[in-house]
């Protein structure tokens, strides 16, 4: 960039200084020396980043105690494709909850409160370390926010207190979900209505995400991303990358 920011993609911070490129995944023989970002707020996003997802009809099944059946074509694609007009409503707050579990119903053929314990056993667990980096990034005066494409079920469950996919989400200092903001993610009114509310000039942002899509959209606006692999330890990740870019001492 000709500004002389920073850009991250699936691991790999890349500039115009110098043009400098550091893969911050893979250890390499001779690290080059520490990069600084005038990073004010880290951004998370909840599912892959922060709290595991299923993945599958058959671990949501088994966690929901219902029976899977033909009509269960891979998650993904069943959510992302056959169920993508709903999914979205539900996720800006067109759609309510008791809507979005009876069009699930139909469309897996299913009882409505079969469909309702399979869309919430789609939130499963944290994962391990979120609380020590957020420690550690309010030590180093940093803010802290989580940016997510979510519904109002999924969203209680991962900010009350008691189930199984509670998360540490009040030791953030902005929450930013898609159904309170009726906007989603890879929009890019998202992301300026972000920056609007934080103050913060698109450098100053850096952003934890698993899609693609998102991370474009974020590299897009000028922010500071990096891609998140959720099958490979998160936290691990992320701190890997906070040090890297001398937000962390490490």
């Amino acid at each position: 960039m000709a500004d002389g920011r920073w850009r991250m993609a699936d691991g790999m911070a890349t500039g115009r200084q110098g043009d400098v490129h550091a893969h911050v995944c893979k250890s390499i023989r001779n690290p080059p020396s520490t990069i600084r970002h005038p990073i004010r707020l880290v951004i998370f996003d909840l599912g892959g980043v922060m709290v595991k997802l299923a993945g599958s009809w058959e671990k949501a099944c088994r966690i929901a105690d219902v029976p899977q059946n033909e009509k269960m074509i891979p998650l993904t694609q069943f959510y992302h494709q056959l169920m993508a007009q709903h999914v979205h409503a539900h996720e800006i707050g067109a759609l309510d909850g008791p809507q979005f579990d009876r069009e699930l119903a139909a469309a897996l053929q299913i009882s409505v409160e079969q469909a309702h314990a399979l869309h919430m056993a789609i939130i499963v667990e944290p994962y391990p370390g979120i609380e020590p980096v957020l420690a550690a990034l309010r030590a180093a005066g940093i803010a802290t926010a989580c940016l997510s494409n979510t519904n109002a079920d999924h969203w209680a469950i991962m900010t009350g207190k008691g189930y199984p996919a509670s998360l540490p989400l009040d030791q953030l200092d902005h929450h930013f979900a898609s159904h309170l903001l009726q906007m989603r993610k890879p929009n890019d009114e998202i992301y300026a209505r972000v920056e609007q509310l934080t103050g913060l000039a698109p450098a100053e942002i850096l952003f934890f995400e698993d899609t693609p899509a998102n991370v474009e959209a974020a590299l897009r606006r000028g922010w500071i991303s990096v891609r998140i692999d959720p099958k490979a330890d998160p936290m691990t990740q992320v701190t890997t990358h906070l040090k890297r870019l001398g937000i962390l001492n490490g």
